[in-house]
């Protein structure tokens, strides 16, 4: 979709044509039925924040004024459903991930969209179907639509497909998909994805993967700690033990602790 139409693709007319924070308030006079986080002048400042084309910014507050509107009505019909996965398809980062994270914030409201979703992944295209996918991921869906959607995806004719729903399987911690991440393992035939599968399954199963690296002769200990995060030291491979692995583990730990500390 041309970026110059995504400004008032969703629902058109005046309001979704005006960038400024000050613009319209959708959703109408009143206090929208469902909260989304933050607000809609919120959300276009943040996206502003990661751009500075103006069409990208236009295209963009008219998605999100037009969202809030559509929340504060409750109004997803079949047309306006369509309206908003296509949001997916803008060849613009920011406002494509903007656009994923607002889904999966409306999938815990509207139960439409888990087989949306699904049909899109079965049916959708390869570039539709892998920025779904990486969209499940902070905020999250709930959980059992995240954990259909990547049991669809794994099956995946894309290797990208496949290879970014390993990876969230591992970041959303959705270890029941385990068994379907070994059968993908047997029957993948990628470097690259049987690479991943090792790695996430390692860090999911014993909580730690480490890889040897020949071409300059180490160790990469890396340790995942909730939430998607992970931490990694690499050492020599002469000084590689299991004593060692530990220690360097202990270490990452409480270097991951102390930064939480220093959060809070």
């Amino acid at each position: 979709m041309p970026l110059g139409e995504l400004a008032n693709w969703l629902f058109g007319g005046d309001e979704a044509n005006d960038p400024s924070p000050g613009g319209p308030r959708l959703g109408g006079e009143g206090k929208p039925t469902i909260e989304l986080p933050g607000n809609a002048d919120l959300e276009i400042q943040r996206v502003e924040k990661l751009t500075r084309d103006p069409l990208t910014r236009s295209a963009y507050a008219g998605f999100i004024r037009a969202l809030y509107r559509l929340v504060g009505e409750r109004d997803l019909s079949p047309e306006n459903l369509s309206r908003l996965i296509a949001g997916l398809d803008c060849k613009h980062k920011p406002l494509r991930k903007a656009v994923g994270a607002q889904l999966m914030n409306l999938s815990h409201h509207f139960e439409e969209l888990t087989p949306a979703f699904l049909k899109v992944l079965k049916e959708g295209r390869d570039e539709r179907r892998t920025q779904l996918v990486k969209a499940v991921w902070q905020p999250f869906p709930p959980r059992a639509t995240a954990i259909e959607m990547l049991r669809v995806a794994l099956d995946d004719r894309s290797e990208q497909v496949r290879f970014h729903a390993v990876d969230r399987i591992r970041t959303g911690e959705y270890r029941e998909l385990i068994p379907d991440v070994r059968k993908l393992r047997q029957r993948e035939s990628s470097a690259k994805l049987l690479r991943s599968i090792d790695f996430n399954l390692g860090l999911l199963e014993t909580g730690f993967y480490v890889e040897q690296n020949t071409e300059n002769d180490s160790h990469v200990i890396t340790i995942h700690l909730g939430k998607g995060g992970v931490s990694s030291k690499s050492i020599p491979s002469a000084d590689y033990s299991p004593e060692k692995v530990k220690q360097v583990l202990e270490s990452l730990r409480a270097d991951w602790r102390r930064i939480q500390g220093d959060r809070a």
